[in-house]
């Protein structure tokens, strides 16, 4: 539904719109975003699935730019396709609970699935935190495997002691 358009000028950039899709990121009054303002992504168009509704509120957060590239930040909800299969990003978390950790998706541009990325709060080595990571069954199954471990020694935590997705 989006051109992917990798650049070295515009990391984490999706790209733009293909013909025949529209893609929008409004409010939370479905009003269009201004260049540079986070909101919801939503698609529209003749090539949008006849499964799915028209427009399509897609569950994804991001922004376009001035030259209209789309750069997705985050999620809405909790719940991702990652191989096809839905999986809420809790899931992650609870199965994963050793350690605190932060679970993050990101969407592969060629296959419009997410992928899992995992940020671990420990002094442990990477090394240690994926051998720990691979014993433990994925939540779903194996292609439901985080693509991305990483670790920090201090979680960011928001003023009420969320994790700070941003």
């Amino acid at each position: 539904t989006y051109k992917y358009n990798p650049s070295e000028q515009k990391p984490n950039c999706v790209g733009k719109a293909e013909p025949g899709t529209v893609v929008r990121v409004v409010d939370a009054f479905n009003k269009e975003c201004k260049p540079g303002k986070i909101g919801e992504i939503v698609l529209s168009g003749q090539d949008i699935s006849k499964s799915c509704p028209n427009p399509y509120y897609i569950g994804d957060v991001g922004f376009k730019d001035q030259a209209g590239d789309l750069f997705i930040v985050g999620r809405k909800d909790e719940q991702i396709k990652v191989g096809g299969y839905r999986v809420s990003l809790s899931q992650y978390m609870n199965i994963y609970n050793k350690y605190r950790s932060g679970v993050f998706s990101v969407v592969n541009p060629g296959t419009q699935w997410h992928e899992v990325a995992i940020i671990f709060e420990t002094n442990e080595s990477l090394k240690k935190i994926k051998k720990y990571v691979n014993k433990i069954a994925p939540p779903v199954s194996q292609c439901c495997r985080p693509k991305w471990i990483f670790t920090i020694k201090k979680l960011p935590l928001t003023a009420t002691g969320k994790i700070n997705k941003q």
